[in-house]
């Protein structure tokens, strides 16, 4: 978490070409990172199941071994 807060902080900073104070910067900074970590936590949770459940559905190849309708 801190990490992400000194990176997004930072990053403001760079993209805004200093035009803002430190200060400012740091509740969207925090903000930000608050929900990269949460994201991160989500897709580590939730993209095997859907890995899984496409597995099971269409098999390792998915569309790719099925002939389109037509």
């Amino acid at each position: 978490m801190l990490s992400a807060t000194l990176l997004w902080w930072w990053s403001q900073h760079l993209l805004l070409g200093g035009r803002i104070g430190w200060r400012s910067l740091l509740p969207g900074a925090l903000f930000a990172s608050t929900g990269t970590v949460v994201l991160s936590w989500a897709a580590g949770v939730f993209v095997p199941m859907a890995m899984e459940r496409s597995l099971r559905e269409f098999c390792p190849l998915g569309p790719v071994s099925r002939s389109s309708p037509g």
